[in-house]
């Protein structure tokens, strides 16, 4: 099990890396018992697949329940997530699979049978959209220097529509010693552009980093009344990749 413990008010990383991690919901827990919750990650992807992410815990002061089993449908396809070791670790993802199809309006049931029987968390997957700016191939790196303008650009902007964007990866430095990196910000309004620089991802100073750049578009589902609601979050989001080398 993670050993990573929720906070009042801050968003907490199971795991860190280009291939996805699942985070904690920023939730006030004040006047919360104990008790089990979920957290869900179904992402719509440019291949045309969703990678569906779930940890359920049963303790607030616990990590994700290895013991209990989730399986994740859509459009007549059932999946069984499965916990996968991190290189080099002693540490877990939390449990995912794969489903074909990214669409909006695909729809995903997440059922768990284990401290709790909640066969009845569902999700909508939102509008997909296209990156525009920069424009980067399956082939290329886009690389940076540490005080670079980074502009975004995607379509089709929604206005209200939740966003976010996120950035992921490593950085080294001449020593060869090795950093993670996770930042995930909300973006207030889905405008179809955002100024952003590489000062804004907070990187170590004089190191390399190799980096993911998501950019997300999100929308909430339902929870199993199973499990509490102050406490969890079932949420589909499309998100479309930027791969980054950040030069010191």
């Amino acid at each position: 099990m993670f050993a990573s413990k929720l906070f009042q008010g801050i968003a907490v990383a199971f795991a860190v890396g280009a291939s996805g991690c699942i985070t904690i919901p920023e939730v006030d827990l004040s006047g919360l018992l104990d008790g089990s919750s979920i957290t869900v990650q179904a992402d719509g992807r440019a291949d045309g697949k969703t990678t569906v992410q779930a940890c359920v815990r049963v303790s607030l002061s616990l990590g994700c329940d290895g013991d209990g089993s989730i399986v994740a449908a859509s459009e007549g396809q059932a999946v069984a997530l499965a916990r996968e070791a991190l290189p080099d670790e002693e540490l877990f993802l939390a449990p995912r699979g794969e489903l074909d199809g990214s669409a909006e309006g695909k729809e995903i049931v997440i059922a768990y049978d284990g401290y709790v029987q909640a066969p009845g968390s569902r999700v909508v997957l939102p509008l997909p959209f296209t990156i525009t700016g920069p424009v980067q191939t399956n082939e290329d790196t886009l690389v940076l220097q540490s005080s670079d303008a980074l502009p975004l650009t995607w379509e089709p902007a929604l206005g209200d529509d939740a966003m976010a964007w996120s950035v992921s990866g490593t950085c080294a430095g001449d020593d060869g010693e090795e950093s993670s990196v996770f930042r995930e910000f909300s973006i207030s309004h889905d405008e179809g552009d955002l100024a952003l620089s590489v000062l804004d991802f907070g990187l170590p100073a004089g190191k390399r980093c190799e980096l993911v750049l998501d950019l997300l578009r999100q929308a909430d589902g339902l929870v199993d009344p199973a499990f509490m609601p102050g406490a969890s979050v079932v949420r589909g989001r499309q998100v479309r990749s930027l791969s980054l080398v950040v030069e010191p």
